[in-house]
């Protein structure tokens, strides 16, 4: 009988029908975000990192990445390098996954040399309106000076011609391997294999970062 009243009910007006049924929630979409490699706990000035994580956000927010310099209190002084990311909405299933390099720019004061209590961190962090935050993640970070003779050394590589009009060439080791290069705003322009030598006449002049899957980094002037 019970099923004949909904039958009849559908029959003689559906729409009201329909709209009085329960309508299942839609999932619930969070902020949130994670590294999905934590970043280096040592680098030296002068030296680029590439940053990886994931983050989900139920609509179009600001996300940055940058070092950051802070008081013993761990409130932030201020950004020593960032970089801003203009992200797409994406739900809790699908998680937006981002890669950046941040350099280290020379002239910043090592960590031993800080004032007491302060230190350097890495941050990512979704932000509002007026660059409010909303949710950020953190990571240390120890600077050391210039590098010189020590392990940091072994990683940098000897990029040529430099500066460089349309061709660069890289070292033998790193070839069929994965590299990404990005500009002086941390803005990733390049990010795959390369053969040996790689094509930069389509650069706009500037100063450049290369990072290779291994650790390798090198850094390069388009004419």
């Amino acid at each position: 009988m019970k099923k004949n009243l909904h039958f009849y009910l559908f029959l003689l007006c559906p729409a009201a029908y329909l709209s009085a049924q329960p309508v299942a929630a839609a999932a619930e979409v969070v902020n949130y975000i994670a590294w999905t490699q934590t970043p280096p706990a040592l680098s030296n000035v002068d030296v680029m990192h590439t940053v990886r994580y994931e983050y989900t956000i139920p609509q179009t927010r600001i996300v940055m990445t940058a070092i950051v310099k802070c008081s013993s209190d761990g409130s932030t002084i201020g950004p020593i390098a960032q970089a801003i990311i203009n992200p797409t909405p994406a739900t809790t299933e699908t998680p937006v996954a981002v890669s950046g390099n941040l350099y280290v720019p020379p002239g910043t004061m090592p960590s031993a040399q800080l004032p007491d209590g302060q230190f350097y961190r890495w941050e990512a962090s979704i932000r509002g309106n007026g660059n409010v935050l909303i949710l950020g993640i953190s990571s240390p970070l120890t600077i050391n000076g210039p590098l010189g003779t020590d392990s940091f050394a072994a990683k940098k590589m000897a990029l040529y011609p430099n500066p460089v009009a349309d061709r660069l060439f890289l070292p033998e080791n790193l070839l069929n391997r994965n590299i990404s290069i990005s500009d002086s705003s941390g803005r990733i322009v390049f990010s795959g294999m390369h053969s040996g030598s790689f094509e930069v006449a389509g650069f706009s002049p500037g100063l450049y970062f290369l990072t290779a899957e291994s650790g390798e980094t090198g850094k390069f002037v388009k004419r």
